[in-house]
């Protein structure tokens, strides 16, 4: 049997491992004998001290900013970026589909894993219906990967189901599905933000098809996610290098400053899915200085839209790159 000892001197003695895994392995080792998943023996106590007693070396720090909100500057340029690569790039949908996905956030504020489990209420498209993701950490990031295998090969539901039941491609014991209002309403008043969720969920519609069973729809679902975030980080990274990294989750800030300026704050924690105005997390989000102008004077307006095609439309620019 191998000792925690030699698990511990053998990570000591490799050389093939950059600083951020060796940091992670040394925490994991430290949470499995922390932990009493393993008998604290004399082993385990010289384990943990030469763990404890050891600093690794700080490897270069690249941070690029991760703004909470995107000023309408930045989101002009950064549209007109993935707009002009759908111009040249006849061949790929990703940018345009991004574009869809940026402005389905600002119209509505869900977050990325949401649109999974989002639907119209109503015919007349004026309620739309989101399905809360409430994220609670309660397992350390090296088990995730294990428990979300044992998640997707334990769980199998009926297409009627997926829609209340599907968990999501992370593991159940990192997300925690919540107790009160799992779900929420958003309205949504004028034509131009009803065209733009229904572009986003025809592009979504398309790639995770109905005919697939509920463990390849959630792995298609997040596939699509990967693309479009992708192509989102270039775009940022054309423009700002490392200066700014806007992201698909920015836009339910700055939703939340538009909402806070239109509709006040008590508001906005009902359409973002808060249980409150004053959860912590609901002052994370974009503040009411910082929305759009013409949220600000309390008319919820419709963003300016370019035409953008329909899923229908785009089905022969060809696959996706």
């Amino acid at each position: 049997m191998v000792t925690l000892t030699q698990i511990v001197e053998d990570y000591f003695s490799r050389t093939d491992q950059a600083n951020s895994t060796r940091a992670m392995v040394r925490a994991a080792i430290l949470w499995v004998i922390r932990s009493g998943k393993v008998d604290f023996t004399e082993d385990s106590q010289n384990a943990l001290n030469l763990l404890e007693s050891f600093k690794g070396k700080d490897g270069p720090k690249v941070t690029i900013p991760r703004p909470k909100i995107i000023p309408s500057k930045d989101l002009n340029l950064l549209l007109d970026v993935l707009y002009g690569q759908a111009e040249r790039k006849k061949s790929t949908r990703v940018s345009i589909r991004t574009v869809a996905w940026i402005r389905a956030g600002l119209v509505c504020g869900a977050r990325p894993i949401e649109w999974f489990n989002t639907e119209w209420v109503d015919d007349a498209q004026t309620q739309l219906r989101i399905k809360n993701a409430k994220v609670k950490l309660r397992a350390p990031a090296f088990l995730r990967k294990q428990a979300e295998e044992s998640d997707a090969s334990s769980f199998q539901t009926s297409h009627d189901q997926e829609l209340e039941e599907l968990k999501y491609w992370e593991a159940s014991v990192d997300y925690e599905a919540p107790t009160e209002q799992s779900h929420r309403i958003v309205p949504i008043d004028n034509n131009i933000d009803r065209e733009t969720i229904n572009m986003h969920l025809g592009f979504i519609q398309e790639i995770v098809s109905p005919h697939l069973d509920s463990i390849e729809r959630a792995k298609a679902f997040k596939n699509y996610y990967l693309q479009t975030r992708k192509t989102l980080y270039r775009a940022c990274r054309k423009i700002w290098g490392n200066k700014k990294l806007y992201t698909l989750y920015t836009m339910r800030g700055q939703f939340s400053a538009n909402m806070k300026a239109a509709k006040g704050s008590a508001a906005t924690a009902a359409l973002m899915g808060h249980s409150s105005e004053t959860t912590p997390s609901a002052s994370h989000y974009g503040k009411a200085n910082q929305a759009y102008s013409r949220f600000k004077t309390g008319r919820a307006s419709a963003m300016p839209q370019r035409q953008v095609p329909s899923p229908e439309q785009d089905n022969d620019r060809g696959p996706i790159e």
